[in-house]
């Protein structure tokens, strides 16, 4: 199965939350009936409140297909340096090959999960025994903050959508 381009999902869903959350915290009430003339063919839209249930079902759905996609399908950047700080390997296997090759793949993954900062950057140490090879971690602070930050920017189209839609719940529920 392959994996469809996550930036574009991500950018489908903090779109769609952006958008619902202009919607409900703006207050915007659309005049009806709605005339509009897109391709320069007339319509009249007489239940203008559609749009915005339309907006609602394209948040959850999006919503739902970044988290498949982002989180399930393929390691996050947590859980990919959540594997790696637990010492293992993430496409690296640890049996079976010299160890040289192996802490050459896992500086790779190292790199690409976990930023430098500066001078500062994770420092690895590679260990093999009779179970095969591992690795152990130094992690600044600062890059910690980073990873931490980077984990949050990678939660936002999560996030921005369950907010949107919790100021659309609770204004629906005030409103009625």
């Amino acid at each position: 199965m392959e994996i469809p381009d996550i930036f574009k999902i991500r950018r489908f869903a903090l779109a769609i939350a952006l958008i619902l959350i202009t919607l409900v915290l703006a207050k915007i009430e659309i005049e009806t009936p709605l005339r509009i003339a897109p391709l320069g063919f007339p319509l009249i839209i007489r239940s203008p409140n559609l749009l915005t249930a339309a907006l609602v079902i394209a948040s959850i759905y999006a919503t739902l297909r970044y988290m498949y996609y982002g989180i399930l399908a393929q390691p996050s950047p947590m859980r990919a340096r959540r594997i790696l700080l637990s010492g293992r390997a993430l496409n690296t296997p640890s049996t079976g090959i010299d160890i040289q090759e192996f802490a050459e793949r896992v500086e790779k993954e190292i790199d690409r999960y976990f930023p430098s900062v500066g001078n500062r950057r994770v420092k690895i140490q590679t260990i093999q025994d009779h179970a095969g090879c591992h690795i152990k971690l130094d992690v600044p602070v600062i890059v910690r903050t980073v990873c931490w930050i980077e984990n949050l920017d990678f939660l936002l189209p999560i996030i921005a959508n369950i907010l949107a839609l919790s100021f659309w719940s609770y204004g629906r529920l005030i409103g009625s």
